[in-house]
């Protein structure tokens, strides 16, 4: 989750007495705060679902910027991304309870501009770049060899392959 960008609508932060929300248990008590709101506090929802990627590149962020303000003054405008979706899920609900109706905005800027866009490519590449030469650097540092990264690399991928993700991160997310 990115928290540089503002995910969540400031008129609503400033009515629970919230800044800047900088991490996950900060939004996780102001949305326990916002839910003791009273029902006239909230707008229609408007939704922008970011997609892949955007968490870095902060595209679907972007949208707050060209929203109207007309549009914001009626709305509620909170941001999530793709993955976010039992949050998304929690959010439509809690407005659908709140008598507020539900409005969505999707969108695959992100993973299709990594192919699509020369530049985004590039940006993408020299990050990956940066990320696989810490890497390298880090096996070279503990004399890791080939083989002994070999045998790792395939015996995690077994064990993934017998996981049950979606059990595991519902389990870790619910508290």
């Amino acid at each position: 989750m990115n928290f540089t960008f503002q995910r969540n609508p400031q008129r609503l932060l400033d009515l629970c007495g919230f800044s800047a929300i900088r991490d996950r248990q900060e939004e996780k008590a102001f949305l326990a705060k916002a839910r003791t709101l009273d029902n006239a506090a909230f707008r229609p929802l408007l939704l922008v679902v970011g997609g892949f990627i955007d968490q870095i590149l902060g595209n679907s962020y972007a949208v707050s910027a060209r929203c109207p303000n007309d549009l914001r003054e009626r709305h509620d405008i909170w941001f999530r991304e793709h993955y976010e979706g039992r949050r998304m899920r929690e959010l439509a609900a809690f407005y659908a309870a709140k008598g507020q109706p539900i409005r969505l905005i999707g969108h695959s800027w992100g993973g299709d501009a990594v192919v699509n866009d020369p530049a985004v490519r590039a940006h993408f590449l020299e990050e990956a770049s940066d990320v696989l030469m810490y890497f390298t650097d880090m096996l070279l540092h503990y004399h890791v060899t080939p083989e002994e990264l070999s045998r790792a690399y395939v015996e995690k991928h077994r064990r993934n392959m017998g996981r049950d993700f979606s059990e595991e991160y519902r389990q870790r997310y619910e508290d």
